[in-house]
């Protein structure tokens, strides 16, 4: 036992490790929904019976500590580990043994999703802790009758419920498996009835009853978002035409498998994704036989609540939830897996004993430990190497949107008297959150505005400043005014982009000029599409602009390097080689050629792709050539 608990304690200490690191990164905007709205605890309290009000409840003592990104994720990192020890305990109460425990724990610990939403200020560790407490508190109860363990099942499935409404689907698994305890033996119910006793039996169905009930609020809000339409407006949730593939790659390995585009990544993924699933089925079937109980209670806590979700899916033909709101699955899912590994372990072990030790004097106690030594270390080592390309794409990937990078660019560069334009208008709390941390990065402030839902309000604000900045999230562009973008995209140029955040600037005398305006030589993109490809030495783009003030004037490129390594580019002014500007850039900026005084009248601009020697390979993506005159 002294070594299960040594093997658990390293388990935790990775899981912890894995959900401490790159903690401080952003917030974005669900994050800073989180925190804006753990302020009002009194109104939190008198409203505790909506969803999500007990998080944020718990949210704001931790926001006591500290008004910062890792104080906000706190929450989910403490019950996210806990979860990865609830995990052994529940594998050990279901099969009697630690073996399918720790495996648990184990593939919790490295779980790409669980690691990624234990990271996030939001409600989704606590409600699949407080989840998978109540499901190992009921079937616990159910085995050993003992009544600190009804009351506990009780207070765990109320605040389940009340930390999310997809909860509502946890008193539904545990009722059915009730269910079908009851009617799989009829005879035997009265015996059991009699061996739990009367108080105990009040107790169960009070908890069932009362965990749905005492959030009638609740479940009303869920039955408004249906007939308002609002639930059907999950884009990126789970589609009807790749549902399952989707749900068990979120699970599998944390993201959605067909979201990838390439033919090589597809392959790779659909590897990982069958080898979880075959051990998902061989633990099925490994516990069908022992465990007949537990397979039906395993099978209703994954499929169940999944096969809902499918048919409402499948009915309104788009997707109405996200595989998160479903993470309360993922440790059954878990469980599973590690019976799976358990039983191909054994197997395995009876096989390797036979061919390795039939001839030697080994006694056969060693040799078995030897052997469980082996195929464990393998085994382990699979799922950590599966693991490891998810783990690192989602840590390199950072926050969905980088808005404290985003912020710190505007204070560094807007002065007090320009205007800061955010939309849509829900984003700009994501904005004034990392503006209101620091008082020094008051100034710009009383310029930040939003709700431009008209074009010519728009463009009104626009030409009473000299310069105008505007700030939007590329996946919220839908809600955003076309005409609006449109003309921004015309007028302004987009000076940085950041993760889920571009920055766009107008000043007076700011010239924008497109790949369409351009003549080309030796062009390796198709000449419809929007950005322009250089693959060669003595690639050029050659266009004219009119100067209607003699002034010095910058001259950049909004590109990014088309391969590791430098780029290299000459610019040309009316025939006149202005010197060759190297970059290395693998992300989308503005690269300033040079600064240059231009004479009032027409210029003819060229740029020319250069290698060789110092300057690095040839390859460049570009989009546009922006010019603005030096204050």
């Amino acid at each position: 036992m002294k070594s299960e608990y040594v093997l658990l304690s390293l388990v935790v200490i990775l899981g912890s490790a894995l959900r401490i690191y790159g903690l401080d990164k952003s917030l974005w905007l669900d994050e800073v929904i989180s925190v804006n709205r753990q302020r009002d605890i009194q109104s939190l309290v008198s409203h505790i019976d909506l969803p999500g009000k007990l998080y944020f409840i718990i949210l704001h003592f931790f926001m006591i500590f500290g008004n910062d990104e890792v104080a906000a994720r706190s929450p989910s990192v403490i019950f996210g580990v806990l979860s990865i020890y609830l995990i052994y305990k529940v594998g050990e109460l279901f099969f009697g043994r630690p073996r399918e425990g720790l495996i648990g724990a184990f593939l919790l610990s490295i779980s790409t999703m669980h690691v990624w939403y234990s990271q996030e200020a939001r409600y989704y560790s606590i409600s699949m802790f407080l989840s998978l407490l109540s499901l190992f508190l009921f079937y616990k109860a159910i085995r050993e009758n003992g009544k600190k363990l009804w009351v506990g099942f009780i207070i765990s499935t109320i605040l389940a419920v009340l930390s999310h409404w997809y909860m509502l689907f946890i008193p539904l698994i545990e009722m059915s498996f009730l269910a079908f305890i009851l009617i799989k033996n009829r005879r035997s119910v009265i015996m059991r009835a009699r061996k739990i006793g009367g108080k105990k039996i009040f107790l169960l169905v009070l908890g069932l009853m009362v965990a749905p009930i005492s959030s009638i609020r609740l479940l009303q809000t869920a039955l408004s978002l249906v007939e308002t339409g609002w639930i059907l407006r999950i884009e990126w949730g789970l589609k009807p035409e790749s549902f399952f593939e989707d749900f068990f790659s979120y699970f599998s390995f944390g993201f959605s498998f067909s979201s990838l585009s390439n033919l090589c990544g597809r392959v790779m993924a659909s590897s990982f994704l069958y080898f979880f699933l075959l051990f998902f089925l061989l633990g099925i079937f490994a516990s069908i036989g022992k465990y007949r109980e537990l397979t039906v209670f395993l099978l209703l806590w994954i499929f169940l609540p999944t096969m809902i979700v499918l048919i409402l899916t499948l009915n309104f033909g788009s997707p109405i939830t996200s595989a998160k709101y479903m993470i309360f699955i993922l440790p059954g899912y878990l469980i599973v897996i590690s019976r799976g590994i358990s039983s191909i372990d054994a197997s395995l072990i009876r096989c390797y004993c036979k061919i390795r030790y039939s001839f030697t004097s080994i006694p056969l106690v060693e040799r078995k430990k030897g052997a469980i030594l082996a195929i464990a270390m393998a085994t382990i080592l699979a799922f950590a190497g599966i693991s490891v390309f998810p783990l690192q794409q989602y840590y390199k990937s950072g926050s969905p949107e980088n808005w404290k990078a985003a912020a710190d660019y505007l204070v560094t560069n807007a002065r007090p008297d320009d205007i800061i334009v955010v939309e849509p208008r829900w984003i700009m709390e994501c904005l004034l959150y990392y503006y209101e941390k620091n008082s020094s990065m008051a100034g710009p402030m009383n310029k930040i505005t939003t709700s431009m839902d008209y074009f010519e309000d728009f463009k009104d604000v626009s030409s009473k400043y000299d310069k105008v900045w505007f700030v939007f999230s590329p996946p919220h562009t839908k809600y955003v005014n076309p005409k609006i973008l449109d003309w921004m995209q015309r007028n302004f140029m987009e000076i940085r982009r950041f993760r889920g955040v571009s920055i766009y600037y107008h000043s007076e005398g700011l010239i924008l000029v497109s790949k369409k305006n351009m003549s080309f030589i030796g062009l390796d993109s198709p000449p419809d599409e929007r950005v322009a490809r250089f693959w060669h030495n003595n690639d050029s783009a050659t266009f004219n602009v009119e100067i209607s003030k003699a002034a010095t004037y910058t001259i950049a490129i909004h590109a990014i390097s088309g391969a590791a390594g430098k780029s290299a580019l000459e610019l040309v002014i009316d025939g006149a080689s202005k010197g060759i500007k190297t970059f290395v850039g693998n992300e989308w900026s503005h690269v300033e050629l040079g600064r240059f005084y231009l004479d009032i009248g027409l210029h003819e601009i060229k740029v020319v792709s250069r290698e060789g020697g110092d300057l690095g390979n040839t390859s460049i993506v570009f989009d546009q050539v922006v010019i603005w005159p030096n204050q």
